[in-house]
């Protein structure tokens, strides 16, 4: 569950993330953030503890509008597991190719490792890798193996990184045979698909 803040702490998130876009989140500076949302260093750090913590409030953040995003584009439809996995990642591609430096930030930020640390019980608490642990354990079914399922996880988050930079970056268009494709082959290599083809084919036909 997502940590609630007060009209301040979602001032300071919103600022943060603004910043983050102008100048990365590694060159991010709390007293100069905190001059831009108009309040003292101290009035910050009465809402967050320090950088880490507001760097995973405005993870959250960004991660939270992600899945709205993706879930207004499956309303009304009923996607297989496959199907959304798909979705999400182009979600998440688009924003590459708007917004770099947040979606650089988002990748690098959201607490992946602490995510999969204990392998039964993965971190739910950030809305979007909720999102995408429940797509794997959809896609997976019953039979769940956790092993699997984190293979499938880092192979698909790798995949959609570098391949949302290199878009973001005009080295290449975003092309959606080629995108799932990937994660049909990732996911029949972590045995949690059987047949793909008419996900394919479906979404070769979609416009993108």
């Amino acid at each position: 569950m997502m940590t609630t803040y007060d009209a301040t702490g979602m001032l300071i998130i919103s600022v943060a993330i603004r910043e983050i876009r102008r100048v990365g989140y590694r060159n991010l500076s709390l007293r100069e953030l905190a001059a831009r949302a108009g309040m003292t260093t101290g009035a910050l750090y009465r809402r967050f503890s320090g950088k880490d913590e507001l760097l995973a409030a405005a993870a959250a953040s960004v991660g939270q509008q992600i899945v709205e995003e993706a879930q207004a584009r499956m309303a009304g439809l009923t996607p297989t597991p496959h199907e959304r996995l798909v979705l999400l990642g182009e979600v998440m591609l688009n924003r590459f190719e708007k917004d770099r430096e947040l979606m650089d930030f988002l990748f690098s930020a959201l607490p992946v490792g602490r995510f999969w640390q204990g392998v039964t019980k993965p971190d739910r608490s950030s809305p979007l890798l909720a999102l995408t642990l429940d797509t794997l354990d959809a896609l997976f079914g019953e039979n769940v193996d956790h092993e699997r399922q984190r293979e499938l996880f880092v192979k698909a988050s790798a995949f959609m990184q570098g391949y949302g930079l290199l878009i973001a970056s005009g080295a290449v268009p975003y092309e959606r045979q080629i995108f799932a494709s990937a994660m049909t082959a990732f996911a029949q290599q972590a045995g949690a698909l059987e047949v793909a083809d008419a996900v394919k084919e479906l979404y070769v036909q979609q416009p993108a």
